[in-house]
């Protein structure tokens, strides 16, 4: 009787070339998918960022009673964080520590619409703000900084990318003014990313 070998029962496959998601390929799953736009999970890729605003704590200078800042991370357009105290007369933070210091490079920022809420708070969107990093919450760094920002339309979500290279725990958006509304101020849902 000869000797054969044992016959061969596993192939290792071809490794599988992975690259980084472009803002095109982003773009087309949000349309595929019908969401808003930059509404990924934890993780998801958007132009090579990672969304760094999941899994950290949400808070604010001020909220109107269940509209808290955990509502402006969610993912969930039908609630907001709304402040309640006029930015213009007081400056509103809304403020994310992250679960680990990462370095942020991009923001977007929705505004709420009247399809989810029944009524347009766009004029109550914010109109000057700093988008800022810090190491332990006491010591800020401005990364970005909009001033007399365009009226917002009902529910538009806008995106302000920026050079970064520090790793950071905390970051915040500080807001000195909003719309037309002198009210208070509103945030439906913010997404910030970074690596």
């Amino acid at each position: 009787m000869e000797y054969a070998p044992p016959p061969k029962l596993w192939t290792p496959a071809r490794p599988a070339i992975i690259r980084a998601a472009s803002m095109e390929d982003v773009a087309r799953m949000e349309r595929k998918a019908n969401v808003v736009p930059g509404m990924f999970p934890a993780g998801a890729i958007a132009g090579g960022l990672l969304l760094i605003s999941v899994g950290g704590t949400a808070s604010a200078s001020s909220d109107v009673g269940g509209l808290v800042a955990a509502n402006a991370f969610d993912n969930n357009n039908s609630l907001a964080w709304v402040s309640s105290v006029v930015p213009s007369s007081t400056p509103q933070v809304l403020k994310y520590q992250l679960p680990a210091a990462r370095v942020a490079k991009r923001y977007s920022i929705l505004a709420w619409s009247s399809a989810t809420s029944g009524s347009a708070f766009n004029d109550r969107a914010p109109k000057t703000w700093t988008f800022d990093g810090s190491p332990n919450d006491s010591t800020w760094t401005t990364l970005d900084t909009q001033t007399g920002v365009a009226a917002w339309g009902d529910g538009e979500m806008r995106t302000y990318n920026f050079v970064n290279t520090t790793a950071y725990l905390y970051y915040r958006i500080r807001i000195t003014a909003e719309q037309t509304n002198p009210n208070f101020c509103c945030v439906t849902d913010t997404y910030w990313y970074g690596v």
